[in-house]
């Protein structure tokens, strides 16, 4: 289902990342399934004090935000959609997309096309949700 590029961008990620958990558990992303009528569904698979990781499914939206504290980087799995950074331009996303996105940085993600989109985020150190703020009127989220 994933194609070749998309595994060994993982792996190479995951290697980056040095954390040894990682060797005490194979997680195979092409059985792990999702299950919901959420529009955005988001299950952990790793977390410790350096890094998270979780495996995300968009059906719509997510509104712009930024994370105080860490980095970000998503691996597009399947899907397409848009990401706007940094106060630039919307720019196209699709399966084998890298996308890296340093603390501070407001994004905004939105799916294009009838299918969800499924992604691979790790964040840097662990992400816990409480450095999210919500780039709106109200700071509160959806």
């Amino acid at each position: 289902m994933y194609n070749t590029m998309i595994k060994h961008t993982l792996v190479v990620l995951l290697l980056l990342l040095g954390s040894q958990a990682y060797a005490q558990e194979i997680i195979n992303l092409d059985k792990l399934s999702i299950q919901t009528e959420q529009s955005l569904y988001s299950r952990q698979l790793y977390t410790d004090a350096q890094v998270s990781s979780f495996i995300m499914e968009l059906k719509d939206e997510v509104r712009e935000h930024y994370h105080r504290f860490h980095t970000e980087q998503v691996l597009v799995l399947s899907g397409k959609g848009e990401i706007k950074m940094g106060g630039k331009k919307w720019q196209n996303i699709q399966a084998g997309d890298l996308i890296i996105i340093p603390a501070n940085t407001p994004h905004a993600v939105r799916v294009k096309g009838k299918k969800p989109m499924r992604v691979l985020s790790i964040q840097a150190p662990n992400f816990d949700g409480s450095d999210r703020v919500w780039v709106d009127e109200d700071n509160t989220p959806r």
